[in-house]
């Protein structure tokens, strides 16, 4: 028998019929399948292709590492008057804060125009086909 949550070698369950499997045991017949023609297709030979495939994985992770920028970028600026930095960065924080705020409320009032223009829109076009269907 396995461990813990392996499959057994004495079920509790008598067995199913093998037309009928439950998706558990449908999934892990098809791994079982999957690995057996793995196994089967893989050429003798095939050791040498993956030393050939190591090398341009290599050279990716250079590239990748490359790619991005070194740590000290994130690093924090050592600087002896830190605190008044810290104040001027949130108080630069804050006019952001303040131009979003103006911003939503402008795109705000924008939307309702536009959903009022929208509604009279629908409105006077409901009035038109219904004075179309009068005639």
């Amino acid at each position: 028998m396995k461990g813990w949550g392996g499959r057994t070698e004495y079920p509790l369950a008598p067995p199913k019929s093998p037309s009928v499997l439950s998706y558990e045991d449908y999934i892990e017949r098809q791994e079982e399948l999957t690995q057996d023609q793995g196994q089967e297709s893989l050429p003798e030979p095939d050791h040498d292709s993956e030393e050939e495939e190591d090398e341009p994985e290599v050279v990716r992770t250079g590239i990748l590492e490359l790619a991005y920028p070194p740590s000290p970028v994130y690093a924090p600026e050592e600087s002896s008057d830190s605190e008044s930095d810290s104040s001027e960065s949130s108080g630069e924080l804050r006019v952001m804060e303040l131009d979003l705020e103006r911003r939503v409320e402008e795109q705000a009032r924008e939307f309702e125009e536009v959903s009022a223009r929208l509604r009279a829109a629908q409105r006077c076009l409901r009035a038109m086909m219904d004075e179309r269907d009068l005639y």
